[in-house]
């Protein structure tokens, strides 16, 4: 592998991702869910390119099992884990080994975070998108129901992220 410049890193709970200055999605470690992203479900033990330059990855998120990414252009990619909804691509399918796009309401992305069983995005707007397990209440939408797909939340007053 050519030597890169780390720009961005995320660590899930035994696979890292990195996201090189030539805008590419690096990845390695356990990937039995599919979160280092090759398309199977074999651990790496090295870094294995998984987006490449053209898909031009900004930032990086993981949790346990699963992976996000955020492009440039503010699109935003998951896959690993789908347990509790975790990859918000709008099925309930328990592992998704690829990158997948996942539907942000026409939305770019600006910021992304991974909890342990729900994720959020800020848009470029400042609106926050929130998906994945909702049993405690995490999602803050006033239910305890799961989102199999990023859901705008409306914040009180005139905050904005």
């Amino acid at each position: 592998m050519a030597k890169f410049i780390m720009n961005r890193m995320a660590a899930g709970h035994a696979h890292s991702l990195i996201v090189t200055e030539r805008r590419e999605v690096i990845a390695w470690g356990c990937n039995s869910h599919g979160q280092v992203g090759t398309g199977d479900f074999l651990d790496k033990h090295s870094p294995q390119i998984v987006l490449p330059g053209s898909s031009e990855a900004k930032s990086v998120a993981a949790n346990r099992s699963t992976s996000l990414c955020m492009t440039y252009s503010g699109e935003l990619f998951a896959w690993g884990c789908n347990e509790d909804a975790l990859l918000g691509i709008g099925t309930m399918l328990p592992k998704i080994p690829n990158p997948t796009k996942v539907d942000t309401l026409g939305h770019r992305i600006a910021y992304i975070a991974a909890g342990g069983k729900h994720n959020m995005a800020v848009t470029e707007e400042g609106r926050l998108l929130i998906w994945g397990s909702n049993e405690y209440g995490q999602l803050g939408d006033g239910t305890t129901r799961p989102r199999l797909a990023p859901g705008l939340l409306e914040l009180p007053g005139d905050v904005r992220c």
